[in-house]
């Protein structure tokens, strides 16, 4: 049986904390890391995954793009610790 494709629906959810889970949406913070993330759609199927969205905007796709971007925004501010290498 052939092993399912990863998605922003079906990622491990193995953080421990939801923003942890959200950073780990990139497959890796080096160059040439999968994102997950590449539509509203993934993140609305991500959100839902992880038990983040409770309720969707149905109609808002206006929005769509904006919230996208706020959403890898907030993702990268997240990781953004962890990349820091200590001396």
């Amino acid at each position: 049986m052939a092993e399912k494709e990863r998605s922003s629906s079906n990622l491990e959810l193995i953080g421990g904390r939801l923003c942890l889970d959200f950073a780990n949406t990139l497959s890796t913070w080096q160059e040439g890391g999968r994102e997950y993330l590449i539509s509203y759609v993934d993140l609305v199927a991500w959100s839902q995954h992880a038990g983040a969205l409770r309720r969707q905007s149905a109609g808002r796709t206006d929005l769509a793009a904006t919230a996208l971007e706020w959403a890898i925004g907030v993702r990268e501010t997240i990781y953004s610790p962890a990349r820091r290498r200590r001396p």
